[in-house]
C-alpha cells in the first residue's frame, strides 16, 4: 500500500501569516509505502487528516491534509512489516 501527495508544486503553497517557519515545505515530494510479507485477510489501511498544523490554529494550505498512513491487522506472532519513504524526484530534477 502506498500513499503519495497530490500537490504538483508544494513549495509554492500560500501559507497563512501565523504559520511557523518549521511547517513550510522544503523537502522533496515522496511516496510512503507499507509492505506486508503475508497480509492477513482482515488487513486495513487507515489515514487521518488534520486541518491545521500540529499544536496551532494555523490552517494547512488547500484544506485538510493526510497526516498518518497506517496499517491495521489482527496480531500474529512473527508478522513482518516494512515502512519506506521514497522520493519521487531528486534535487536535480
Amino acid at each position: 500500500m502506498s500513499a503519495t501527495g497530490d500537490e504538483d508544486d508544494p513549495w509554492s503553497a500560500d501559507y497563512s501569516a501565523d504559520t511557523a517557519d518549521h511547517w513550510r515545505f522544503l523537502g522533496l515530494r515522496a511516496s510512503q509505502t507499507w509492505r506486508v510479507d503475508d497480509p492477513h485477510p482482515a488487513l486495513e489501511a487507515a489515514v487521518n487528516a488534520r486541518w491545521a498544523y500540529w499544536a496551532s490554529a494555523s490552517p494547512i494550505p488547500g484544506g485538510p491534509a493526510y497526516e498518518n498512513f497506517e496499517i491495521i491487522e489482527p496480531f500474529r506472532d512473527g508478522a513482518a512489516y516494512r515502512f519506506s519513504v521514497e522520493p519521487l524526484e531528486t534535487e536535480d530534477s
